[in-house]
């Protein structure tokens, strides 16, 4: 088997070496460090959404740890040079399932606040 090397240069961050059949630990935070992430159920909504976009690119999810202004993962992946679409999609899809979840919170709050 051949093994793949990619090197991608940033403009403003690191170089990053992707390896074929090598684990990786990442670790990715929320925007400005903001706790979003403070019920189990919107920890679990994270997992939930990791796990659905790992499975459809074929990823291993090896370890994980979930707080509430970021996250570490230890992932195998087929293709890394996928990384970076693949964190794309993780936080799209967790940026959208929240501002659905914190909708119908304040939606239900300002009801039970108006009686």
């Amino acid at each position: 088997m051949i093994e793949k090397k990619y090197l991608k240069k940033y403009k403003h961050a690191p170089a990053h070496l992707f390896l074929d059949s090598t684990p990786y630990f990442m670790t990715a935070g929320t925007y400005l460090k903001q706790h979003f992430f403070t019920s189990p159920q919107k920890k679990k909504m994270l997992f939930v959404t990791i796990q659905e976009i790992f499975q459809k690119n074929l990823t291993e999810l090896l370890a994980w740890v979930i707080l509430s202004n970021h996250y570490h993962l230890l992932i195998n992946l087929k293709d890394p040079v996928l990384l970076p679409e693949i964190i794309k999609k993780i936080h799209s899809k967790s940026a959208v399932e929240l501002n659905k979840e914190d909708k119908k919170s304040w939606k239900k709050d300002l009801a039970e606040l108006l009686g």
